[in-house]
């Protein structure tokens, strides 16, 4: 099914490098931390979470959100708050940041396309 968007979501994408052995651990603390309370704030779209083959420990994430406007609103102590807890659970020497591609560029989905096909 191919959509277009009229009012196309701003992403964010994010690529960090996790040591060897700790992706499980990560995967994990991003998802309970990262995703799910992210999700709860209004304008969030959704999330993909991608692997390099290429470069095995590299994980790319790709958040959606409504807009431009809805993701510049997110309250700083929030993402603070957020970055606290990761630290808790996580051990922040494990996990570098390679790039954060919307820093440079503002990135819009224009269209998207899926088969109706569910991956189990």
């Amino acid at each position: 099914m191919l959509t277009a968007y009229k009012e196309p979501p701003i992403i964010e994408v994010l690529v960090n490098e996790v040591e060897e052995g700790y992706m499980n651990q990560y995967l994990s603390m991003d998802h309970e931390i990262w995703t799910l309370e992210e999700s709860k704030l209004p304008g969030y779209l959704g999330k993909d979470t991608w692997i390099n083959k290429t470069y095995p420990n590299r994980v790319i994430h790709i958040i959606y959100w409504q807009n431009k406007e809805v993701w510049k609103n997110i309250s700083p102590d929030f993402i603070e708050m957020l970055k606290r807890k990761a630290d808790a659970c996580f051990p922040k020497e494990k996990v570098k940041r390679v790039k954060a591609y919307h820093l440079d560029n503002e990135l819009y989905k224009l269209l998207e396309f899926r088969n109706n096909h569910k991956i189990v």
